[in-house]
């Protein structure tokens, strides 16, 4: 794991080196992003803020089935992710869980995402993956000239290699039987330079007999995950017509902490009981910290408060579209404070904690809230 001054030292070094050249890109127009698709795969994706029934038509389609649709929106929170983790397997063995019809995730919740779509089988693989030191090495900063030249202050090839570890042809090909069954598997990214988030049919991708499938789907998680500056963000080949369009996406929490669209699975689903699983891999009520003088610490501190103000707006919204289409709307998220150290984002003590408060409250039905009142209130100790 990166040491505080290791990190410190990047930090400024990057910033002393702001004004270096990078590479240019080949300039493109509006119209040209309004009009490109990636080739080769037909209907992938979608704008994540566009029309209810635009949404629900490029990426849903029509739920199949005449029962309760359940869906399960998963957000981003880098090692909070751990939380997640701990709630599918709690949830699991209180043996109540639901099959999933429609699975989104934003960052962290992208990499977990696929996990949960195929269900119970894979717990202990995203326990492994998000406790003890099954994380750590993600966050690695790059070499010094890497910083100077590229894009981000963390090396990607730790973020790239996990994720291909278990994005395997088998692996692939069991998401692609789901989907051909009707159910869906979202994950969001930014598209920075539109800055608007894209939904993208990871399904429909793993389905695709494109060659590329496999390089996509890879793709759109690193993107997904990728926090701007942090990670070098990654760029998606497209075409408006006969223009090739090198699109830059990044994290998907540039734009949504969380993906819960309930109209558009409303219009998915007409006259179907919908039921909204929302986690947040976070603490959302306030925590008391007493913040030091100084650049990093108010920058991340204002940062941590602005996150968590937008995810709680965020969820608040979804649960009030949810109950006037009559849906039913359930909030997760880590309602205690967790001890954490931003110099070490994946440090095992705090993801062992949230994974162990997630276990604990999914096993014993208590981490679901429908009444959203207490996000104001202070965290418990």
């Amino acid at each position: 794991m990166p040491s505080q001054r290791k990190l410190i030292s990047v930090l400024a070094l990057s910033l002393s080196l702001g004004a270096c050249a990078l590479t240019p890109r080949e300039g493109f127009t509006a119209a040209d992003q309004a009009a490109a698709v990636v080739p080769g795969f037909g209907p992938v994706r979608a704008w994540g803020d566009g029309p209810a029934r635009d949404l629900a038509r490029a990426v849903l389609g029509s739920v199949p089935g005449r029962g309760d649709v359940n869906v399960l929106a998963l957000s981003g929170g880098g090692a909070g992710g751990a939380f997640s983790a701990g709630l599918l397997d709690g949830w699991t063995r209180r043996g109540t869980r639901p099959a999933f019809d429609v699975v989104t995730g934003v960052s962290t919740g992208a990499l977990i995402a696929p996990f949960a779509f195929l269900g119970p089988a894979y717990d202990a693989t995203v326990a492994k993956l998000y406790t003890g030191d099954g994380a750590g090495g993600v966050a690695e900063p790059a070499n010094l000239i890497a910083i100077a030249t590229g894009d981000g202050l963390l090396d990607p090839g730790p973020l790239r290699r996990m994720v291909d570890s278990y994005c395997t042809p088998e692996f692939l090909a069991q998401i692609a039987a789901e989907h051909r069954r009707g159910r869906r598997l979202l994950a969001v990214s930014t598209n920075l330079d539109a800055q608007r988030p894209v939904v993208w049919d990871m399904g429909a991708i793993a389905s695709s007999p494109n060659p590329r499938a496999a390089a996509l789907f890879r793709d759109v998680l690193v993107a997904s995950a990728s926090v701007p500056a942090v990670f070098p963000p990654v760029m998606i080949e497209a075409a408006a017509g006969d223009r090739a369009v090198r699109e830059m996406h990044v994290d998907g929490v540039a734009t949504a902490q969380i993906f819960i669209r309930p109209d558009a699975v409303a219009a998915a689903a007409p006259r179907r009981r919908v039921h909204v699983w929302a986690v947040v891999n976070n603490t959302l009520p306030p925590e008391f910290s007493l913040t030091a003088k100084g650049t990093l610490p108010i920058a991340y501190r204002s940062l941590s408060t602005v996150f968590k103000a937008q995810t709680a707006a965020e969820v608040t919204a979804a649960s009030e579209t949810a109950h006037r289409l009559g849906q039913d709307f359930e909030l997760a998220y880590i309602d205690r404070a967790v001890p954490f150290d931003p110099t070490t984002p994946f440090g095992a003590s705090y993801m062992d904690q949230a994974f162990a408060i997630g276990a604990r409250e999914g096993q014993d039905g208590s981490a679901w809230h429908r009444d959203l009142k207490g996000l104001g209130e202070p965290a418990r100790p």
